[in-house]
């Protein structure tokens, strides 16, 4: 049987094309990863962004606490009256912001709640070293806690230290 050769090349042209199923599932396909590839990158830059917020409540922790151990008995101790240690030196409640103004400085740190920007929320709390030797009355628990919320998730972190009267201050002083 002879064909015309339109007839040939139109029947040819339709076994290149592809069927419309098969341009729907490739662009499924392609749809899926880079919804996929999307979703990684953002939940990359969200654990990124987590562990520069932790590491940043560790540096204040660690800052505040070394701070406080060169600090002198008298203002640690408070004198111990009715088991409240401390003094009017050292704030109990301070705020820290995430990022510092160029060099860091306790001009950084302020008692009052600030208003805007990000900061973190510092408890520190004196107690009694929890000790039954002798030595316990000159030993006191220092635990320092950062809370910060990002979004919606309330975050929380605690360092707790030792803080003895015959310390670091002695040779610092």
């Amino acid at each position: 049987m002879k064909t015309s050769f339109k007839a040939r090349l139109f029947a040819r042209r339709r076994e290149l094309a592809f069927t419309l199923i098969e341009i729907m599932v490739a662009v499924a396909i392609i749809a899926v990863v880079f919804v996929s590839l999307y979703s990684g990158i953002t939940m990359g830059f969200a654990v990124i962004n987590q562990a520069r917020e932790n590491l940043r409540a560790t540096q204040v922790m660690l800052d505040r606490l070394e701070e406080f151990r060169i600090y002198n008995w008298t203002y640690v101790h408070g004198g111990n009256t009715n088991g409240i240690y401390g003094s009017s030196v050292i704030p109990t409640n301070f705020w820290v912001p995430f990022f510092p103004t160029g060099s860091y400085t306790n001009s950084d740190i302020t008692t009052n709640c600030p208003t805007n920007g990000f900061y973190y929320a510092c408890n520190l709390a004196i107690t009694s070293s929890g000790m039954t030797e002798s030595y316990a009355t000159n030993i006191v628990r220092v635990t320092l806690t950062v809370k910060w919320t990002n979004g919606v998730a309330a975050r929380t972190r605690t360092l707790t230290t030792l803080v003895s009267e015959y310390g670091m201050q002695n040779y610092l002083f």
